[in-house]
């Protein structure tokens, strides 16, 4: 067992202290939680029964808790569909199994990351803090004053926007991949052709050209000094400084970039995430993700390499997604939970308690055992499974749910039509 967490140590110098924690303690909600679940269990008589009856959910949330912990999507991608699909649940109460069951899991998941990981935050603290309060004011405007959505509505919506995010986000890894490659390709054809062309100069003229650039550098640094020019020395240090510092310059139109995502796209993502989560019990954390991977698309697109701000990795805007819906999915269940209107569409469900009992022991182990996978080594493994599952869960809510839905269908091949021939433009002419 010790072999097999050193297989998840992290490199980070600032993380070497962590190589002394035992691998038992990266499963302390687990170990607190089994003790109270055992109690539950056998006082109210429902330890067998739950377990029983809602076996096809535990097996589903073996899966759906290990994609929340390595993936953006969070568990409510299996959560959700399964029980509304194949437990027959309503789709209310189907969100409410998938806030309360995301409450366990991303807690563990949250925990380990805190706890073991921690160094993955570095960068995005602001981030993770502004979506954490914008999402729950999405929460509460969705619970609260829209409840008359159509659920069928909103997982079209949900489907096809992740579906739409895992094309988008594809085509930008690929133009990164090919940008870089083609960097690397250029400087060693430049280097190749300096070597060939610096083999045909004799020794006396490389000491020549060596004493006109000394002299040239010289009086550079004097006309320097004389007009004060401003180089900044410290790297920015999170999303909500970083800046493309170009030396002797401010760049101005980065900034006003930067302040529009900050001030305009990012309580936009946070809130209807948050809104997308009170009706299907996720979104969080996928809008959180998604509006980090525009920051660093738009942030650094065609900048110069010396004058682009630091990116956010796809590990580090994991992690922060699986806080962000932690929080969420938390303040969530409070609210449903509060909620004791005896009406049958406000009140949760006891169907709810009893799978939420069979599941629980299955996710707090699950969902950090996910964590551990937010590596370097298998950053883009899990890229790809991300979308893969994009693209799946909108293939499978299709064929089980729209069906023959023509105008649902010929909505959604209008919107992936529109993204995927926006894409192509700005691959031609960009």
């Amino acid at each position: 067992i010790t072999d097999f967490f050193k297989l998840f140590q992290p490199t980070s110098e600032a993380c070497c202290q962590c190589s002394t924690m035992r691998p038992w303690t990266f499963f302390l909600p687990a170990l607190c939680l089994f003790p109270v679940w055992l109690a539950i269990g056998i006082r109210e008589g429902i330890l067998i029964s739950s377990v029983s009856k809602f076996y096809p959910m535990m097996l589903a949330m073996i899966l759906g808790s290990m994609i929340a912990g390595s993936t953006p999507l969070g568990g409510g991608i299996v959560a959700f569909p399964v029980s509304v699909l194949v437990l027959g649940f309503s789709p209310s109460e189907g969100r409410d199994f998938s806030l309360m069951i995301q409450s366990v899991g991303m807690t563990a998941a949250s925990f380990l990351i805190f706890y073991r990981k921690r160094h993955l935050l570095r960068g995005c603290e602001d981030l993770v803090a502004n979506f954490c309060l914008l999402s729950i004011i999405g929460v509460i405007v969705g619970l609260e004053l829209l409840k008359d959505l159509s659920p069928y509505i909103v997982n079209i919506v949900y489907t096809t926007t992740v579906a739409c995010i895992a094309i988008v986000l594809a085509y930008a890894d690929f133009i990164n991949v090919h940008g870089r490659k083609s960097s690397i390709s250029k400087n060693a054809s430049c280097d190749k052709d300096e070597i060939q062309e610096t083999r045909h100069i004799d020794e006396g003229a490389i000491q020549e050209t060596r004493h006109v650039d000394i002299v040239r550098t010289a009086v550079e640094m004097e006309t320097d000094a004389e007009n004060s020019i401003y180089i900044p020395t410290s790297p920015p240090s999170s999303i909500s400084n970083q800046e493309a510092m170009v030396p002797g310059t401010r760049t101005r139109g980065n900034e006003k970039i930067r302040m529009i995502l900050q001030n305009v796209c990012l309580p936009f993502f946070a809130l209807a995430g948050g809104i997308l989560s009170s009706q299907i019990g996720t979104g969080a954390d996928i809008s959180c993700f998604f509006y980090g991977s525009l920051y660093n698309f738009i942030m650094l697109h065609g900048q110069n390499e010396n004058n682009k701000p630091l990116a956010i990795s796809e590990n580090t805007l994991t992690a922060a997604s699986v806080i962000v819906m932690a929080n969420t999915s938390i303040f969530g269940s409070i609210l449903r939970l509060t909620t004791t209107k005896q009406e049958s569409s406000n009140v949760v469900n006891d169907e709810v308690y009893a799978v939420l009992m069979a599941c629980s022991p299955i996710v707090v182990l699950g969902a950090p055992i996910g964590s551990l996978f937010l590596t370097q080594s298998n950053k883009q493994l899990l890229k790809y499974l991300f979308y893969a599952l994009a693209i799946l869960q909108l293939l499978s809510f299709g064929i089980i749910k729209i069906s023959h839905d023509h105008i649902a269908w010929a909505a959604i091949a209008g919107v992936m039509t529109t993204i995927i021939s926006c894409l192509l433009m700005h691959r031609l002419f960009f």
